[in-house]
């Protein structure tokens, strides 16, 4: 298993599922905004939104300039902004009321992609995932 070129497949991934992600989120939260549904906590949910909207950006645009510099860094920020994204979602799935049913689909696709992220950027840390470098 090559835990790394899985990391980088996914945060490519990602690159493209964050549009459809952002806009998604940004369109439910103005039709909640301006629904007549009882909405109490819409300025946390939109904040927590932002949050991930902001970490989501940084990690992406963080990891392409700072892995031509340090691979292990961009790796170490790539998996603290995931965490912070995948802490967001789980608020939206367990804590936010009301939960559209479209934006359940649309967090659980990004919950899944997050997490097989998360899960091979911790994985390549360790040592018996650790790519083998041979010298001729």
């Amino acid at each position: 298993m090559d835990a790394p070129l899985m990391f980088e497949v996914l945060l490519y991934l990602n690159i493209y599922y964050f549009g459809v992600f952002a806009g998604s989120e940004l369109l439910i939260f103005f039709a909640k905004f301006n629904s007549p549904l009882p909405t109490p906590n819409i300025n946390i949910d939109g904040g927590v939104v932002g949050g991930i909207l902001f970490a989501e950006l940084l990690k992406l645009l963080s990891f392409q300039k700072v892995r031509q510099k340090k691979k292990g860094a961009a790796d170490f920020l790539a998996i603290l902004f995931t965490s912070v994204s995948i802490t967001g979602l789980l608020y939206i799935f367990i804590l936010q009321s009301p939960v559209l049913k479209i934006e359940l689909i649309v967090c659980g696709i990004m919950f899944l992609l997050l997490t097989t992220e998360f899960m091979f950027g911790f994985l390549q840390f360790l040592p018996c995932c650790k790519k083998k470098e041979y010298s001729n």
